[in-house]
């Protein structure tokens, strides 16, 4: 329309420019590195990178332009982390390949941590993720697929709890469901706080339910650009059964399942996923959809914590370059209102990161100089 409205000498407002402007940026953020867009609530995939092509040089943006050129013309956006609370997305990103990683390998993640939406098309997924990294994604949203509600009803399937990257509660929904427009109160969801730099880019939100008495926080930390760790910590007053849900692409069916010390890891030839703590490991059949009306197979790997009142997953999220790559370790503690996280990974386990957070988002001396922070990280090297 913009560009219609340029080439016919049709007015518009600045106002108009203005919000044009602000729905482009978050089509810049929601971007993969790859060049595609996450299937969130009820769209699809595809991408923007036309759009932003053009838009580029109608708004006199070249960071817009560099994205929709990938990257061949134009300049880099000023910042690799976005929020957008009105929306309830949050983005963390490593670079936009200009930092020594080609374009479509840099990390990724986008985190749902807002309302359902008005009307039918929001899905019940607070504090869902997405991740990608090394030329595609890892663990996906699954889309919508269809609209219809008869039996099997995979209208239900794709828009419940269960489809997303998130935790479930007794196998139940957020949201009671309904295939259109909820009646009666809804799940809610909100970002508590976001800290970024040090080496850290840390968004911590809390999703409350009408179904259950449970308060969900999950706290995501992005860890040297490189890889995440997720605490999910879950408080109720009577005993449940929490399940936390990856839901992969199709092209990672190898999935390995093994119990590790003080945990368990799931590892395909892209990813590698340890959950510290006792949690049962599993693998779920699942869809994904990037489109309307068609679906693929594709695993869903699942960490089950039964019959307590209060649960707590603390998971690594690694990338892996390759398939002969060696799956990494993670020993994780709590003293003190304080988790301790210790990551090994690399070649021979050679490379030792030690994260630190405080579990009420508060300041404590979490450094080795002695300074005060909500989070912290350190890494050592052994030749």
């Amino acid at each position: 329309m913009r560009e219609n409205a340029r080439r016919f000498g049709i007015p518009l407002s600045p106002a108009f420019d203005e919000r044009l402007t602000r729905a482009c940026e978050f089509a810049l953020h929601c971007h993969r590195p790859d060049g595609t867009i996450p299937a969130l609530s009820d769209s699809d995939g595809g991408s923007y990178l036309d759009l932003l092509q053009i838009a580029g040089g109608l708004l006199e943006r070249p960071d817009f332009t560099y994205i929709g050129t990938r990257g061949r013309t134009g300049a880099p956006p000023a910042s690799r982390s976005a929020s957008f609370p009105d929306g309830g997305y949050f983005v963390q990103r490593s670079g936009w390949g200009d930092r020594g990683r080609d374009m479509a390998d840099e990390r990724y993640l986008i985190f749902d941590c807002g309302s359902v939406g008005d009307g039918g098309h929001g899905h019940y997924d607070a504090l869902n993720i997405e991740i990608a990294a090394n030329g595609g994604p890892l663990v996906v949203d699954p889309g919508r697929y269809t609209y219809c509600d008869d039996p099997p009803q995979w209208r239900r399937w794709f828009k419940g709890t269960a489809a997303h990257n998130t935790v479930t509660v007794d196998d139940a929904d957020q949201t009671p469901y309904r295939r259109g427009k909820p009646k009666g109160p809804v799940a809610r969801a909100h970002l508590e706080h976001r800290l970024t730099g040090g080496g850290l880019d840390v968004l911590c939100g809390e999703a409350l339910s009408p179904v259950y008495d449970v308060v969900h926080r999950r706290r995501i930390l992005f860890v040297n650009d490189e890889y995440w760790l997720i605490e999910d910590s879950l408080h109720g007053d009577e005993p449940h059964r929490y399940q936390l849900r990856f839901h992969l692409t199709p092209d990672q069916r190898d999935v390995a399942i093994a119990s590790v010390r003080g945990g368990a890891r799931a590892s395909t030839s892209r990813l590698s996923i340890v959950v510290a703590g006792v949690a049962t490991p599993g693998v779920e059949p699942g869809w994904v959809s990037f489109e309307y009306g068609t679906k693929h197979e594709a695993p869903v790997v699942t960490f089950t914590a039964d019959g307590t009142a209060s649960a707590q997953f603390v998971t690594l999220l690694m990338p892996l370059a390759h398939a002969d790559e060696p799956a990494p370790d993670l020993a994780v503690r709590f003293e003190q209102g304080v988790a301790t996280a210790d990551v090994r990974h690399g070649a021979g386990a050679n490379t030792c990161d030690r994260v630190r957070w405080t579990l009420d988002g508060g300041v404590a001396l979490l450094r080795d100089d002695g300074s005060r922070a909500m989070a912290a990280w350190s890494r050592e090297v052994r030749q």
